[in-house]
């Protein structure tokens, strides 16, 4: 995720923020090789009626993953076809709509590649491109639905979107991916499966505000678990480093639902040279990291759900 000032390494699982070799990547300002974080991941677990506790959760990978790619289409389904990234560049959204709208489409050819290959719900042109069917009515990369009919179809004047229900709002650049905690054994946490399929869509804009200095992520859940599991949570795991990593402090502002990650001191680093490791420092330059939960789920009353705990690990 590389449209503005941060360079954000994506892995199509749980975690993120790591290049596929596992060194950090999350890099601000890009192109200056300093990194804001090690690692990040979701955690989320709940207990079923037995009272035995479900939970995926990714740290380091050290002893291997709670997630896979894909989505959960039983026994025979094939979590290689989804072991990659659906990349969309805004300026192309922004120029199909205006074609589109100046009745300047006629067929698919005229359609650029990828929009017409976004893994939106039942899309008729997917199979043709990717070589593999979407599983059928299952709501997947987010999409604006111009005539309602449940199918993504760029030719009825269908694009993706950050979010279904808002039409007309895309980001500079959007990464869709999708994976579960079901196609196999838990060997990072040993913990029992619950049965989610998660899809991601992360985005970024290139702006001269804040959103220039910023990355988000959006997370939808489908539970197709057939245990009834309560005191459900799901969290982000979130491993900052500021260069480096042996002078942070962290904290979290409850008001605002969000987690921080700031330097102990003015100078990041041993005299503004790199620290043990070879990591690079920001020196006398340190940025603050900040972690916001800014959109929750809602509970059975309707009611949205932001940060309803934190906590550390030394």
């Amino acid at each position: 995720l590389n449209v503005n000032n941060i360079n954000a390494g994506l892995l199509n699982a749980g975690d993120m923020f790591r290049t596929v070799d596992y060194n950090a990547r999350y890099e601000y300002p890009a192109g200056s090789g300093n990194n804001l974080l090690s690692v990040a991941a979701l955690w989320m677990g709940g207990t079923d009626d037995m009272g035995d506790l479900h939970i995926a959760a990714q740290t380091y990978r050290q002893s291997g993953s709670d997630f896979f790619s894909g989505p959960i289409i039983g026994d025979d389904s094939d979590c290689t076809d989804y072991d990659r990234f659906w990349n969309m560049d805004g300026g192309v959204v922004t120029s199909f709509l205006a074609a589109f709208n100046a009745g300047e489409i006629t067929d698919a050819t005229q359609i650029d590649a990828t929009i017409l290959a976004w893994p939106g719900q039942n899309n008729p042109h997917f199979v043709a491109i990717h070589g593999f069917e979407l599983p059928a009515d299952e709501k997947l990369a987010p999409f604006w639905d111009q005539n309602e009919d449940g199918v993504y179809n760029p030719l009825d004047g269908d694009y993706p979107v950050i979010d279904p229900e808002v039409a007309g709002v895309y980001a500079d650049q959007m990464i869709w991916w999708m994976f579960n905690d079901a196609a196999n054994e838990h060997t990072e946490t040993g913990g029992l499966p619950i049965g989610m399929e998660v899809g991601v869509l992360a985005y970024a804009w290139s702006s001269d505000d804040y959103r220039n200095n910023a990355t988000f992520y959006r997370y939808t859940f489908n539970y197709k678990g057939e245990q009834h599991l309560s005191d459900f949570y799901i969290g982000q795991w979130v491993d900052g480093d500021l260069g480096n990593f042996a002078d942070d402090f962290i904290g979290c502002d409850t008001l605002r639902s969000m987690a921080y990650v700031y330097n102990a001191d003015p100078l990041d680093g041993d005299n503004g040279t790199a620290c043990s490791g070879g990591v690079n420092t920001y020196q006398d330059q340190v940025p603050i990291l900040g972690v916001d939960y800014f959109r929750g789920p809602l509970d059975e009353l309707g009611n949205e759900l932001g940060m309803s705990s934190f906590t550390y690990s030394n």
